[in-house]
């Protein structure tokens, strides 16, 4: 009778860490997309491994349900992609963040996401408006982060794309911060 609880800490453990590399994976996809506006095709295909992992390790019975549910976002956003409404690393990594989380959940990631979209493409919309009302250039530096932030200036001046890798981080952020309360207390946790 021992082995069971020893057995659910280690599945515990092992969800925790596979949440923290994807976490981390995300975190590091929203950076490159914030400074190149592509998210890498590798950080996806982790965020998918892990999804997966999690998956087994949570939720084996409904894995098949949530590669169908997690299918059915791919093929949507894939067509928005094709008419450029998103972009394609986009596209990709939404699909894979949607495995991380049981099938009767994906709509609150993607509410999440989608929030999180919204907020970030306020924010670029306020600074397009604030940057144009007589805000010169400043002046220029050698450093990364000067260039950086020129280079960035110019894209909010030009309303170049938003890099929406940090929108969805942000909904991964908020959809694990809405389930901890539940975790916390004993309750059924979707983590």
């Amino acid at each position: 009778m021992r082995r069971l609880p020893t057995l659910k800490i280690a599945m515990i453990s092992i969800r925790i860490l596979l949440w923290i590399v994807t976490l981390c994976v995300l975190a590091g996809a929203s950076v490159t997309d914030l400074r190149w506006r592509r998210i890498p095709n590798k950080a996806s295909a982790m965020v998918a491994v892990t999804g997966l992992a999690i998956a087994l390790v949570s939720r084996p019975g409904s894995l098949w349900i949530g590669l169908m549910v997690s299918l059915a976002v791919l093929l949507v956003l894939a067509l928005a992609s094709h008419f450029a409404v998103i972009g394609g690393g986009d596209a990709k990594m939404i699909p894979a963040v949607a495995l991380l989380v049981p099938p009767e959940s994906v709509l609150t990631l993607l509410l999440a996401i989608a929030l999180a979209g919204g907020l970030l493409s306020a924010t670029y919309l306020g600074l397009r408006y604030w940057l144009r009302a007589a805000r010169p250039e400043p002046p220029s530096r050698d450093g990364r982060l000067s260039r950086f932030l020129r280079h960035e200036r110019a894209r909010i001046l030009s309303s170049c794309t938003v890099p929406y890798g940090i929108a969805i981080f942000g909904g991964a952020i908020a959809y694990v911060i809405s389930e901890l309360p539940q975790c916390s207390s004993a309750t059924s946790c979707l983590l």
